[in-house]
């Protein structure tokens, strides 16, 4: 399904489809989301799509402020889930698997 664009005589509205995640990444969230709320889902599905989003583009995505992905993130490294590698500007969010949270 492409872009839909509904055009009416005050506005313009655009539909853009909804980004599946490649088969190959789904598996990456897919054993690990016993026991966690919908945003936390959301989360590590929207990090398994591009391990580089920023918090910024993330509560975008989500719809929720900066501070309410900084407090689910917080959980997701917690339950070692989620790591952050490398630095501030160039660094990324690697989701972890059972080998290496240790399990």
């Amino acid at each position: 399904m492409g872009v839909i664009f509904n055009f009416s005589q005050n506005f313009i509205r655009i539909e853009l489809p909804k980004k599946q995640l490649p088969a190959s990444q789904k598996g990456l969230v897919k054993g690990v989301v016993k026991d966690l709320d919908e945003r936390q889902i959301a989360l590590l599905n929207l990090i398994a799509e591009n391990p580089k989003y920023t918090k910024v583009e993330m509560a975008q995505k989500i719809g929720v402020s900066t501070t309410t992905i900084d407090k689910h993130l917080k959980v997701l490294k917690e339950l070692k889930l989620l790591k952050r590698q490398g630095g501030r500007k160039n660094g990324y969010w690697q989701i972890l698997h059972k080998n290496d949270r240790g399990e």
